[in-house]
């Protein structure tokens, strides 16, 4: 196979003697010998990242570790998982380190979590979390860390007690309602206590890379009233209603969390999913999605749009995107797809569904990747999900909403190709993106992120090769290589 590189030819002009002889009276002034045209390399268009990440669901143990409580089956089903992510060029796992007022670590806050040995308090035998970063990261996938800001345990109904509360939590911060035990919003100590938690996971292990909330604020009301007028007594006195009061509650939290973030742990992306209805989270769980963007105090918020395509209801997936869109403002937006409801009546009989709502979010800038619910839906390939999810090419994790970084990154260089083989030279510790497109006209895909320096391929057409640092930010594209 023929391949010659295309680049810009430095062409010097020669200094033409006697240049004021050449222009006679009455003549143009012009050379008789113009120099030729200087070749240009051609422009490829390459796509920007991507978020492709799944929620590891582990209340109730739904995703992890599935009943199994023996540690070397526990650690073999999480490697499994994340094996069948990576092979579907997924490139980061949002895993539930805290579902219920518990940990998946050992912590001076909170017991161990029930769901990793079926006894709440009950040591495991190994670091967890250490474990689940490390394998995590060995495939190129980042690791955030999903918790329940609130929750502490649920119950069906309210014919069962619920049980003991951990003895570094006081009685007077905690709500016992008739489904839910939670924490107290309105209680500065609350707040507190949340950041010494996270603050806590994150200095064990600073290869987190983002903390994440889900969408539980305050409690709805199928989970029982509650009753904070002593609260917003005694604390509320500059708000003119009660509802002002929670959402500022909530506000505080969310706030206060940031700037914990930013100030202590510098790069660690802070994510929240809301619920799709954002009447729903302002008037119900005094969630005020739209003021935590304008005021930039999240890296990525991530909707959990699990409705159907219909262009007639306000109510579908298409109308509540364009409405998180609108007032996400400045925040980087990932959307959250329902996969379990693939197959489901009134969504889709197959992954179709899901194909549409991809192409409809990616054709918006303020969008930068998915996200699906949950992970075992995945893996019972629901309604062919990981059929359609199969032809997805590998992609970049996405600027600027997974790294704060200025750093420079020098760019690849001496591309060629081989018998069969590409070859390129780095500088410093990096990944490279290698991309193909087979006209110059139409968007590139990624064909690889390796650690290497070479790569096996055989198409004709276009090829050039970025580098990638640790915090994802990559170098301007190579020279440009042609194989014809």
């Amino acid at each position: 196979m023929n391949y010659r590189p295309l680049y810009s030819i430095a062409v010097a002009l020669l200094m033409i003697v006697g240049l004021a002889g050449c222009k006679r009276e009455g003549g143009s002034g012009s050379d008789p010998n113009p120099p030729e045209p200087v070749p240009q390399m051609p422009t490829i268009k390459i796509p920007r990242g991507e978020l492709r990440a799944v929620w590891m669901t582990t209340a109730w143990e739904l995703d992890w570790p599935h009943g199994n409580h023996n540690p070397k089956v526990q650690r073999e089903l999480y490697t499994d998982r994340l094996d069948l992510l990576r092979k579907y060029h997924f490139n980061a796992v949002f895993f539930q380190v805290r579902p219920m007022g518990d940990a998946f670590y050992d912590s001076k806050y909170e017991p161990w979590s029930k769901y990793i040995t079926g006894q709440r308090g009950q040591d495991p035998g190994y670091d967890v979390l250490d474990f689940m970063i490390k394998e995590a990261h060995e495939r190129d996938m980042e690791f955030h860390a999903w918790i329940n800001p609130y929750r502490i345990e649920t119950r069906p109904d309210n014919k069962k007690a619920f049980g003991p509360l951990h003895p570094s939590i006081p009685r007077e911060w905690v709500w016992d309602l008739e489904k839910i035990r939670m924490y107290n919003p309105a209680l500065p100590e609350v707040r507190q206590r949340l950041l010494d938690i996270i603050d806590e996971l994150l200095t064990k292990y600073p290869g987190i890379d983002g903390i994440h909330f889900d969408d539980y604020f305050y409690p709805e009301q199928s989970q029982g009233a509650f009753d904070d007028a002593a609260d917003y007594k005694k604390y509320g006195s500059e708000y003119s209603t009660i509802t002002d009061f929670r959402i500022d509650n909530v506000n505080k939290m969310v706030s206060s969390v940031s700037q914990m973030l930013r100030a202590k742990h510098p790069g660690v992306t802070f994510s929240i999913s809301p619920g799709s209805n954002a009447d729903h989270n302002l008037k119900d769980l005094y969630a005020d999605t739209r003021h935590w963007c304008k005021n930039g105090w999240l890296d990525l918020i991530i909707p959990q749009l699990y409705q159907a395509i219909n262009p007639t209801s306000q109510s579908g997936f298409y109308q509540r995107l364009s409405w998180f869109c609108q007032f996400s403002y400045k925040t980087p937006l990932a959307v959250g797809h329902a996969a379990y409801r693939v197959g489901e009546e009134g969504f889709s009989t197959n992954a179709d569904e899901i194909s549409k709502q991809i192409a409809i979010a990616r054709k918006d800038s303020r969008v930068y990747g998915s996200i699906y619910y949950r992970l075992q839906d995945l893996v019972d390939n629901r309604g062919g999900i990981l059929d359609r999810l199969s032809k997805e090419y590998p992609t970049v994790m996405p600027l600027p909403c997974f790294s704060r970084t200025t750093k420079a990154v020098s760019p690849v260089r001496d591309l060629s190709y081989k018998d069969g083989r590409l070859t390129w030279v780095t500088t410093g510790k990096t990944r490279s993106v290698v991309y193909f497109t087979s006209t110059v006209d139409q968007e590139a895909v990624v064909l690889d992120i390796t650690e290497g320096s070479s790569l096996e391929v055989s198409r004709k057409g276009y090829y050039c090769v970025t580098a990638l640092n640790e915090d994802n930010l990559q170098s301007k594209i190579s020279e440009v290589l042609e194989l014809k």
